[in-house]
């Protein structure tokens, strides 16, 4: 607000008594918040919560209202003052482009400083020119933050516009769409409102423009660049989480095929986890550094491999093979030149899964928190969970042999369906006599200890197994859903072979195209800043210097107030 902005009110005052009457109207406007701040005063000592009551003694007004008009009609709209440690951070990240500042959870960053900081930037600078901000946030605070904002910047006197722009890949762009979106965020630009993403919404549009130009769809791709080059300055909300390493977004390209030595990459994880359920010297070494657990599942296994894996014993004396296996730093002209080629293919996935660490990486992941199975979903493969029981959507795990290991570990957590172990014994029935035999003998065995005696004798052989019997198929559900023999088989046999297809192209995009803006305009704040060493080069973690405890405190608060809960012991899979 300016005095100029006055004249709309009363067309016919003098330039003296714009100057005065805004004097009087931001004297008002602070007396307001003082007014507001009395009140907080007397409803803490009312209610004799006296941290809350040296908290708000100790705020003062440490920025000028001349600048910052805007920010004193935030106050006032929402009840509040703005704290010192707030004011710091904002003009941090306003003084220094390119920064990424950590504060404390609960200290007010979306709520207090985000709205500053749209304040300042949405609207048109000293030099005439007027850049559209655009703020990034994690999908499951959009809804939330667009509510807020619509609540305390669009539905107020600030008057903000709020622009969304969902985008993914299964949207059909044509030319008159993509003029609609730069004729809009042109509009959000020059009326000072600001533009709410999520990230995966920026990664599928700059990666839409690539799918575009390989279908040579030449002048749509012109007007996405258009619209990418559009002058832009960029707030990530919670950037620690928003700029992750791990994180990426994959458009394939071309017809599926199969997985490369898909069957010898799946039959390996699965004796791998075979000797982790089974060994007694890796549960000694379970209290030892990772090298020693790997040598020692290393060890069982070529010492009792599985009947497909058997000729591993050939090479248990073989110090270069074992070489090759335990340790990164050996490369493959160490084994032997006879090797046959499919046997080379076990030895390189054993070799990813121990020495290259895929094995200790996926079992340091929590089921159900960090992955899992998406049930009544058309994809059977584990997927990336964003937090308990809630997996992502549309989201998988780049890498096969991590998307192998952790679905056969969600799996033998979860158990099978009825349908699931109905596919099982279908497949399993449709093999021949012999091969029926292998199997059901190694499924009974891991269960016989858990069958009642006077149901023993009725399922004891394949050639007993009846399913139309749905008598007989419960006793046989009971039985086996937890067996780790068939929930191997049942995988193996029904959802690898379907579901690991890979495309001969992938497009991608990360991170570092979130962070990447042409200005150099990028700004971000977060609760955490444990990913600060893997930032992309675009920002630096520059964090204030009275802020520097800000993680210690944290320990000490839970430190200080430690609440353990004891979990009892979960029955174990057979």
């Amino acid at each position: 607000m300016q005095p100029s902005d006055l004249r709309h009110f009363n067309p016919f005052l003098s330039r003296e008594a714009e100057k005065q009457l805004h004097k009087h109207v931001l004297l008002l406007l602070k007396l307001y918040v003082l007014e507001d701040k009395f009140n907080r005063l007397a409803a803490h000592a009312a209610a004799g919560v006296y941290p809350l009551l040296l908290q708000e003694l100790l705020v003062t007004r440490c920025w000028d209202v001349e600048t910052h008009p805007e920010w004193l009609v935030f106050e006032v709209e929402g009840g509040l003052q703005i704290r010192p440690v707030q004011y710091d951070v904002a003009k941090k990240l306003m003084d220094d482009p390119g920064s990424v500042v950590q504060l404390n959870m609960g200290e007010g960053k979306t709520r207090v400083i985000l709205p500053m900081l749209i304040l300042h930037w949405a609207r048109r600078n000293s030099a005439g020119e007027q850049k559209l901000l655009r703020i990034t946030a994690l999908t499951a605070l959009m809804h939330e933050l667009f509510d807020f904002m619509h609540r305390h910047l669009c539905a107020t006197v600030l008057l903000r516009r709020i622009f969304v722009m969902p985008f993914h890949r299964d949207v059909q762009l044509q030319v008159q769409d993509i003029q609609v979106m730069i004729s809009s965020l042109d509009f959000c630009r020059q009326s000072g409102g600001v533009l709410l993403v999520a990230p995966e919404h920026r990664l599928s549009l700059q990666l839409k423009w690539h799918e575009l130009r390989l279908q040579g769809e030449t002048e749509k791709c012109k007007l996405l660049s258009q619209l990418a080059d559009m002058p832009v300055r960029d707030l990530l909300d919670e950037s620690d989480e928003v700029l992750r390493h791990k994180y990426q977004l994959i458009y394939a390209v071309g017809s599926p095929m199969p997985l490369p030595q898909g069957p010898e990459r799946w039959e390996t994880a699965t004796a791998l986890l075979r000797v982790l359920q089974q060994s007694d010297r890796v549960s000694q070494d379970l209290d030892k550094v990772m090298p020693s657990v790997r040598q020692a599942i290393l060890e069982d296994l070529m010492e009792d491999p599985p009947y497909e894996l058997a000729w591993l014993k050939n090479y248990h004396q073989h110090s270069a093979v074992v070489k090759f296996l335990s340790r990164p730093d050996i490369d493959s002209s160490c084994l032997p030149s006879n090797l046959p080629e499919d046997r080379l293919h076990v030895l390189l996935a054993l070799r990813g899964f121990l020495a290259c660490a895929v094995l200790e990486h996926c079992m340091q992941k929590r089921h159900s928190v960090e992955y899992g199975i998406r049930r009544n979903h058309l994809k059977r493969l584990a997927v990336p969970y964003k937090a308990s029981n809630t997996p992502s959507e549309r989201s998988e795990f780049g890498h096969p042999d991590c998307a192998i290991l952790l679905t056969l570990l969600s799996y033998f957590y979860d158990g099978l369906t009825r349908e699931e172990l109905r596919q099982a014994f279908e497949v399993l029935l449709a093999c021949d006599e012999s091969v029926q035999r292998g199997y059901y003998d190694t499924w009974f065995e891991l269960s016989k200890r858990v069958i009642p005696a006077e149901e023993r004798a009725t399922v004891e052989a394949a050639s007993m197994i009846d399913l139309s019997n749905e008598q007989q198929f419960d006793v046989l559900y009971d039985i086996f859903h937890m067996n780790f023999e068939t929930i191997a088989f049942w995988v193996c046999h029904c959802v690898f072979p379907t579901e690991t297809s890979q495309y001969p192209k992938k497009l991608l995009a990360n991170a570092w195209n979130l962070a990447d803006n042409s200005c150099g305009l990028v700004s971000g704040f977060s609760g955490t800043d444990d990913n600060h060493r893997v930032l992309p080069l675009q920002v630096i973690q520059r964090n204030l210097p009275h802020l520097a405890g800000t993680n210690g405190k944290m320990v000490k608060m839970i430190l200080d107030n430690p609440v353990f809960s004891h979990l009892a012991g979960g029955l174990g899979s057979v």
